[in-house]
């Protein structure tokens, strides 16, 4: 029997929904549907006793306790312990930082002797650490990586203090990724940054989804005229800026809804909204709220422009969500984008964003909604937890 120790931010959906709840104000956070998808999947493989020690997702600024303490559950065979931290600005990573190493130490005196895999965020330092020192001791650690720390750190740094703190994390983070015995990549191009020398293993693994996502989601509303949906991250890098001006021109075609925030450009978006009514600004909202506007709008696009330096290095997991909606998907050629994708999405051509918009759309109802369901299937058939679950198993015992 294999223990699999998974070092990360995430929480049980549970727990998740609760801290969601205690928080003073809505918070993205990115690695939580992924993760979860990694561990719910490994936690169904044969012969797997299934770990995790956690730093929760929370920050001064959306959670009002200076003292987050520990705890643990044991959900669904998946036993979650959450380290606990004092919750102030760059006191929480040098605690939190400590309470994982101690947790890791904790770990592997209880389980010495047993054949333990170590998965971990790599973008994270105090998780990798806590890896550091359990690499330390003989086990494998491998890193997850969803993208280079240094420059998701920085993404949208409006410099100060502040900027200079990111920077030296994201440093901090990258040299740190560099000591793992394995790397889990998003893209291709991520093996040049992590594994420069190219001696240590890899897979590629672009995406992982929950296949059951959308079962528990309500029917959707009928739309009295087309509507455009982009939900993520508020960032100049992710184009978003971009779609906002391409409503002006597209105010006889169709709606334009924004749904994210955690961005530097709330404001310029916010500005540009006064000018046209087809352009709605929602902000952060639930995710179930979410995944019923994904299957209610008329297309999802991802207007990240593929000439952008971090769409090497990344995939954009919120397209894997957009295609498992049904909907259909509108977005650049990436570099990170496996050719395997191009029969199931609509390709923005030349960063024409208006142009493409109206090409779609002038498409049937019919050749829409075939090319949502041909894209759901195909992500629900080939990128579902179960089956990357199984190719990380094989990954690990190589």
């Amino acid at each position: 029997m294999r223990r699999i120790l998974v070092l990360s931010t995430m929480c049980s959906r549970q727990y998740y929904e609760k801290l969601s709840a205690m928080r003073t104000k809505p918070t993205l956070d990115t690695q939580q549907k992924f993760m979860t998808s990694i561990v719910e999947g490994l936690a169904q493989q044969d012969d797997v006793n299934m770990d995790c020690i956690s730093v929760v997702p929370i920050s001064r600024s959306n959670y009002p306790e200076s003292v987050y303490k520990e705890h643990s559950e044991t959900i669904d065979g998946i036993n979650y312990l959450y380290v606990g931290f004092r919750n102030f600005p760059i006191i929480k990573n040098l605690t939190a930082a400590s309470a994982m190493k101690a947790a890791a130490k904790k770990y592997y005196s209880q389980h010495k002797g047993e054949e333990i895999l170590v998965l971990a965020d790599g973008l994270t330092v105090e998780v990798s650490e806590a890896a550091m020192w359990l690499k330390k001791k003989g086990i494998q650690v491998t890193a997850i990586v969803t993208d280079i720390p240094l420059i998701a750190e920085t993404m949208g740094s409006s410099g100060g203090l502040h900027g200079m703190y990111s920077r030296l994390y994201g440093e901090k983070a990258n040299k740190l990724l560099l000591q793992y015995d394995k790397y889990i990549l998003l893209s291709e191009h991520m093996n040049e940054v992590v594994n420069p020398e190219k001696k240590k293993p890899y897979m590629l693994m672009e995406c992982i989804v929950d296949e059951h996502m959308f079962d528990d989601t309500e029917d959707a509303t009928p739309l009295d005229r087309p509507a455009v949906m982009y939900a993520g991250k508020f960032y100049r890098e992710c184009g978003i800026v971009e779609l906002a001006k391409a409503a002006l021109a597209l105010k006889d075609v169709c709606d334009i809804w924004l749904y994210g925030g955690h961005g530097d450009c709330t404001e310029k978006l916010e500005e540009l909204a006064k000018r046209t009514d087809n352009l709605k600004i929602h902000g952060i909202v639930p995710l179930k709220e979410i995944l019923k506007l994904e299957k209610e709008c008329t297309l999802l696009i991802n207007p990240r422009f593929a000439e952008e330096e971090f769409s090497k290095y990344s995939f954009p997991s919120k397209t894997a969500e957009y295609m498992l909606s049904g909907t259909p998907v509108l977005m650049c050629k990436l570099p990170s984008l496996p050719e395997e994708y191009l029969p199931y999405v609509y390709i923005i051509n030349g960063n024409e964003i208006v142009q493409s918009i109206r090409s779609v759309l002038t498409k049937t109802s019919e050749e829409l909604k075939i090319k949502g369901q041909e894209a759901r299937k195909f992500i629900k058939n080939k990128k579902n937890k179960t089956y990357q679950a199984e190719r990380i198993m094989r990954f690990l015992g190589k």
